[in-house]
């Protein structure tokens, strides 16, 4: 946070713009906020079910969504900590249900978000550059990555020598847990259902950069906030710090300057969406009793770490 710091008062323009943002700007990110966490509710919805999770109605799964986010701000993992612990306690889901769905739910917005970035700037800009390299190329490798590394992985894992011991339950639970997510890519209709929720998902995160950006004046075409939502995604998934703090700003401020904004661009544009986006994140998970669960939560993960130990954790699925 220091360099954050560092960076934005030597050129503290972008801060100021950012912090005289309008209430329609900021309404409109709050909405775009609720929405991103009502689609990822029914997306993580349709990938439990398809791995064989019953069938919660909306309000159950928003819950869950919504405390698991606020709990993730304070300590990385403990909201999916939490999701897992309650499906298994509440509603009788297996932690190997779980996980597997949380892997498949990543790989498949993955996925499609770069599958639908890929076809949006071919259309609209096919020349856009990043750094000095073709998007196009850029996002192809990492559409070719993503999808097959699963596949890949769980292929390999099932040809290794079986191993016992706590090595060999590793091996075991990482086999199964590969080999169970990679069943998503056969199956047509989670791809089609998942896909069609991805291109509003897409939409809604695309908008709520134009917003950001347009807030500090580093206004940006639709291609390259396609882009960027993308490029931030990626950068998202090593979760480092309690909700990524400091590392997303960096993330912000080196992806701004590859796309010929200013390193102070970014930054103001991260601290903007991290205050829109966590005080919405935690005003939706308190309301939905997030308070209690962040009370008991080193209670919950011991709770995992306990049950996840045990040889049969993996072993039980619910169909």
């Amino acid at each position: 946070m220091l360099i954050v710091v560092r960076q934005l008062v030597n050129d503290p323009q972008p801060l100021r713009a950012m912090l005289q943002a309008g209430v329609a700007t900021l309404s409109g990110m709050c909405a775009l906020v609720v929405l991103n966490q009502a689609l990822m509710s029914l997306r993580f919805a349709q990938v439990m079910n398809h791995m064989g999770a019953p069938r919660l109605g909306f309000a159950a799964w928003f819950r869950l969504t919504s405390v698991g986010q606020m709990l993730n701000l304070f300590v990385p993992q403990l909201g999916n900590v939490y999701r897992g612990v309650t499906l298994k306690r509440d509603y009788g889901v297996s932690y190997l249900i779980w996980a597997t769905g949380l892997i498949s739910f990543v790989w498949l917005d993955m996925v499609g978000g770069i599958l639908i970035a890929i076809l949006a700037i071919a259309w609209l800009d096919p020349h856009l550059r990043f750094a000095g390299v073709s998007a196009e190329l850029l996002l192809c490798l990492g559409l070719f990555t993503i999808f097959f590394g699963p596949i890949v992985a769980a292929f390999v894992f099932q040809r290794l020598p079986s191993r016992s011991g706590f090595v060999g339950r590793v091996q075991s639970r990482l086999t199964t847990l590969l080999s169970t997510a990679s069943d998503a890519a056969r199956s047509p209709r989670l791809m089609l259902r998942f896909f069609s929720l991805n291109v509003v998902v897409t939409i809604g995160q695309t908008a709520t950069l134009w917003l950001a950006f347009h807030s500090v004046r580093a206004a940006m075409p639709v291609s390259g906030l396609l882009l960027f939502q993308i490029l931030v995604k990626l950068s998202s998934q090593v979760v480092i710090t309690p909700g990524n703090l400091g590392i997303t700003e960096l993330a912000f401020g080196a992806l701004a300057h590859g796309s010929a904004r200013t390193v102070e661009q970014g930054l103001a544009v991260s601290l903007l969406l991290r205050a829109v986006g966590s005080a919405m994140v935690v005003l939706l998970g308190v309301l939905s009793g997030g308070a209690s669960a962040l009370r008991g939560g080193r209670r919950q993960l011991l709770q995992a770490g306990d049950e996840l130990a045990q040889p049969q954790a993996f072993s039980a699925t619910k169909k």
